[in-house]
């Protein structure tokens, strides 16, 4: 979700692979959350990059994704390229799952004059999601927002590897009927 929303509701999914793994559906995610937040679909497509060289069957990137915005729905972003540069997961028992992801994110939009902008940011999600029951997933995410040295170079002089900014956000995963 959008930092500093509440109060949202949207469809999250996940995918049980062939192998049993359970993974995020990153793409309908992040539309749905998009959405969510603005009120509106102002996503015209989300891509993961092709890169023939990994050993996965699809060619795809799984660290590196572009969302493209719908020419003129969105007043700060053209399009937002993330790159996940770290993940961490763990389970310490059966119905606790930890997982972390450490992101740089990338916005383009317009301006106002003939040069677009581009602004980045660095952050990591820790989300713990806790089964309540065989319905429902407790979720917490905490969102670290880390000084960048090209836009925040004051602050990245003086804590150059702690958050300047921490967010917190409660989810309510229910299991939809199929």
């Amino acid at each position: 979700p959008d930092v500093g929303k509440q109060g949202l509701t949207f469809e999250m999914r996940w995918i049980r692979t062939a192998d049993g793994k359970v993974r995020e559906d990153r793409i309908a995610n992040l539309r749905n959350s998009i959405t969510s937040g603005l009120g509106y679909d102002a996503v015209e497509r989300i891509d993961y990059k092709l890169d023939p060289m990994l050993p996965n069957p699809f060619g795809l990137n799984p660290n590196r994704l572009s969302i493209i915005f719908a020419r003129g729905l969105t007043l700060n972003a053209e399009r937002i390229e993330l790159f996940a540069n770290a993940r961490e997961t763990a389970q310490p028992s059966p119905d606790l799952f930890v997982t972390s992801e450490y992101l740089r994110q990338v916005t383009f939009s317009a301006s106002k004059t003939s040069v677009a902008r581009q602004v980045s940011g660095e952050y990591c999600h820790f989300f713990t999601f806790k089964r309540a029951s065989d319905q429902e997933v407790l979720c917490n995410i905490l969102t670290a927002v880390y000084s960048e040295p090209l836009q925040l170079e004051r602050f990245f002089v003086k804590v150059p590897t702690r958050p300047i900014l921490i967010y917190s956000h409660d989810m309510n995963l229910q299991r939809l009927e199929t």
